[in-house]
């Protein structure tokens, strides 16, 4: 008998269906679809946090200047209750004058009071905010090295907008759907057509009587052949394949709707943020002329009081002014700042502008 082998090498070419787009390859883009896509969310969770705790900051100035606000009240009450007691001794005053700035005086102690505990709740909000660890901070005081300023700041509807429809990582995950979809009905769309493979191959061959003699033989390159064929497959119906493709398209139309709507609420809300921005501005300049008049007016109360042609109950009326003007202040200059870090958010640039960057491994 003859003993007979091969060594073959044999290559099958896809020329409709699977060619150069088959099952591995789309789940390799898919995969790097899905790791941006994850990415994006870390990212939006960070700025998030971010936004948070900036705003929370802002809130925890704020508490501390409502402090000194109402420190610079009961100085005024304590100021007022000496001027009027020494009146009082000297007969220029009435004893119910002193306690009418006694009650002022009280009333302005009980409200630091209140201010200080507002304080400390806000610092432990923040410290709930920044700390992994809660009891690590219980007995550390964090002291705000800013002051609340109101920076001019320039807004640019057009410029907000291009940031966000650019920036945001929502927008961004909408546009990976798009394509992770449109990669998607690529691949459907190639699984409507027929198998089409061309096959090519060649080898070399040995026969010989001896079992050995054949390694020889392909070692010897003695019989070489080649071949080339084609194979079509034609599946019947191929319903699952047509049904697959519109499902996807369908997804791909929708996601297209989807994309749209989100480009339209974020330029809504970019909107809303520049319009509170703008407003919180305008109301910086406002309660700031307001704090001044309310000094110019209690000053000046002060002087006809001294010349015994104003009341104690008119003064302290115009302190109580004064403070109602300063803390209005303090909340405006609050509100502007935290207008400005969402208006930041909005446009998805808060870690930019922060000079936070993220390195994800």
């Amino acid at each position: 008998s003859v003993g007979r082998g091969s060594l073959t090498l044999d290559v099958t070419q896809p020329l409709l269906k699977n060619f150069w787009f088959d099952s591995p390859r789309l789940n390799i883009r898919v995969a790097k679809n899905r790791l941006q896509y994850s990415q994006l969310t870390f990212k939006q969770r960070v700025m998030s946090i971010v936004t948070t705790v900036e705003q929370t900051y802002y809130d925890l100035i704020a508490q501390r200047e409502y402090v000194r606000v109402q420190e610079k009240a009961v100085e005024l009450g304590k100021q007022l209750v000496t001027e009027n007691r020494k009146r009082a001794e000297i007969g220029a005053m009435t004893p119910l004058d002193v306690k009418q700035a006694e009650a002022q005086l009280a009333a302005a102690e009980a409200d630091l009071i209140s201010a200080r505990n507002n304080l400390a709740i806000q610092e432990h909000a923040l410290k709930k905010l920044i700390a992994d660890k809660y009891s690590e901070l219980t007995d550390v005081q964090i002291e705000p090295s800013e002051t609340l300023q109101a920076p001019v700041q320039v807004f640019d509807r057009q410029l907000s907008w291009t940031r966000a429809l650019t920036e945001r990582p929502e927008i961004l995950q909408a546009k990976l759907d798009l394509e992770r979809l449109g990669v998607q009905l690529k691949y459907d769309r190639n699984q409507l057509f027929p198998e089409l493979d061309v096959r090519v191959g060649g080898g070399y061959a040995g026969s010989t009587p001896e079992f050995g003699g054949i390694f020889g033989d392909i070692r010897d390159r003695e019989q070489p052949f080649y071949y080339v064929g084609a194979q079509i497959t034609l599946p019947i119906g191929n319903v699952a394949a047509r049904n697959n493709y519109k499902a996807t398209k369908l997804a791909l139309e929708q996601a297209m709707l989807t994309l749209k709507r989100l480009e339209r609420d974020i330029m809504a809300q970019v909107d809303d943020a520049i319009r509170q921005a703008e407003s919180s501005y305008l109301r910086v300049a406002a309660t700031r002329k307001a704090r001044e008049y309310a000094e110019i007016a209690l000053e000046a109360e002060m002087r006809k009081l001294e010349a015994g042609k104003s009341t104690t109950y008119t003064v302290t009326q115009m302190q109580r002014d004064l403070t109602a003007a300063m803390s209005s202040e303090v909340q405006a200059l609050a509100n502007y700042n935290k207008a400005l870090s969402q208006l930041s958010f909005v446009e998805g640039t808060t870690l930019e502008r922060l000079g936070i960057n993220i390195q994800i491994e």
